[in-house]
């Protein structure tokens, strides 16, 4: 279906562009994003021979933040601190979305 992210900040509210999602998988086992929450790092390790290739990653407010490589760690000592949403497309196409916590120190 179609998903909006509605973020409200005192008297403000703004809504996200609307995101296509197909399925979302919910097997934990399959798809593990660790450490999180992270500071600098993180990585996505699959299990079955999953190739992962690339993901997007989105700030809370639905922002296009970059594409990720998810074939080797994470850079993301460059963001504040905070909560993000990870978005990849399987090559069947289904779409999984993780949430990854930035906090330091």
């Amino acid at each position: 279906g179609l998903y909006e992210v509605l973020v409200t900040s005192g008297s403000c509210n703004r809504l996200s562009q609307p995101y296509l999602i197909a399925e979302i998988a919910s097997d934990d086992e399959t798809l593990n994003l660790y450490p999180n929450p992270a500071s600098d790092y993180f990585v996505w390790e699959a299990s079955d021979n999953l190739s992962l290739g690339e993901a997007s990653m989105f700030n809370p407010t639905g922002l296009f933040l970059k594409q990720i490589d998810l074939s080797k760690p994470v850079f993301i000592g460059d963001l504040p601190e905070g909560i993000y949403l990870i978005r990849w497309v399987s090559p069947a196409g289904n779409t999984l979305l993780k949430k990854l916590m930035i906090a330091r120190p």
